[in-house]
């Protein structure tokens, strides 16, 4: 199994990718993502406050998925260094709560908890560092034959700073 890590600082450009992705055979349970809960919100094309789109794909008779779906049920996170953030998927709720977490509640705590998460001290200053910003942080895990698929479509819409383990 591989895991990719990119960094969007074009909120379209990664709705793009994560339905690209969808498109492509990728489920929404391989995705994992964190960004600040207003750079989000503004990207919402529906009201995540009035909805519970967990166990249902429609609203009022259109579909959702993609970006919308990844984040919808999503409860924000308070972190030192990177402000509100929303972290959506399994492995987005064990980071963005690793971040937050009382023991190493500091000025890097989302850098460290990237780091603990095996990425490289560089790139997880660049991906704090970009989240702060109002970036979208996203990782996806898949099977290794899927890894230069996976790379490909990512980098077609622009994602950032990529690193796999």
């Amino acid at each position: 199994m591989k895991t990719i890590f990119t960094v969007f600082k074009d909120i379209s450009k990664a709705k793009e990718a994560i339905d690209r992705l969808n498109q492509s055979g990728f489920d929404k349970y391989q995705m994992n993502s964190i960004v600040q809960e207003s750079t989000a919100k503004s990207h919402f094309d529906i009201n995540r406050q009035e909805i519970k789109v967990e166990d249902s794909e429609s609203l009022g008779g259109r579909k959702v998925q993609g970006f919308e779906k990844l984040f919808a049920g999503q409860q924000s996170l308070d972190t030192v260094d990177a402000g509100r953030i929303l972290a959506a998927g399994q492995g987005g709720t064990i980071l963005g709560k690793a971040a937050t977490s009382a023991p190493i509640r500091k000025v890097d705590n989302l850098k460290k908890a990237l780091i603990d998460f095996g990425i490289p001290e560089d790139t997880a200053q660049k991906y704090q560092e970009g989240v702060a910003k109002g970036k979208l942080l996203f990782w996806i895990r898949s099977e290794d034959t899927d890894s230069p698929k996976i790379t490909n479509i990512v980098k077609d819409y622009q994602g950032e700073d990529l690193v796999t383990i």
